[in-house]
């Protein structure tokens, strides 16, 4: 997908990855999927995010990808909410670790950011993904 996506056929690698997001959503997917046209403007990217959850709802990594779109974007609310969402799903220390990054651009409150790293050091490490 990615191939196709730097030959400028974002549409054929984009359906690529909604495909293989169907089947298996993961980190590296979310990545490449939202950044599939250079230049996007950041709500651009949060949209491609929130269609890939579209595709695969009530999923840990589902959630992760729009928090992550939305930091970007700057909309702390949503990225908030999607990170919380995503910890009542699969507590990992991924989820943990972008709550922490959400607060810190929010708040700079380092007492909650300190606590939410705790959290993730205790929390279970996120799936390690292998070809």
């Amino acid at each position: 997908a990615d191939l196709v996506i730097r030959q400028n056929d974002v549409r054929k690698g984009s359906k690529i990855l909604e495909a293989a997001w169907k089947a298996e959503p993961h980190p590296d997917i979310a990545e490449l999927y939202t950044h599939a046209r250079p230049g996007d403007a950041v709500l651009d990217r949060l949209n491609r995010a929130r269609k890939l959850q579209e595709l695969k709802r009530n999923h840990a990594e589902s959630s992760m990808a729009v928090a992550r779109a939305a930091l970007d974007a700057q909309d702390f609310a949503t990225a908030r909410r999607e990170a919380e969402a995503a910890i009542r799903m699969d507590r990992r220390e991924g989820a943990y670790l972008l709550l922490a990054d959400i607060e810190e651009a929010e708040t700079g409150d380092q007492g909650k950011v300190r606590q939410l790293l705790s959290k993730a050091v205790r929390a279970p490490r996120d799936p390690a993904w292998v070809a």
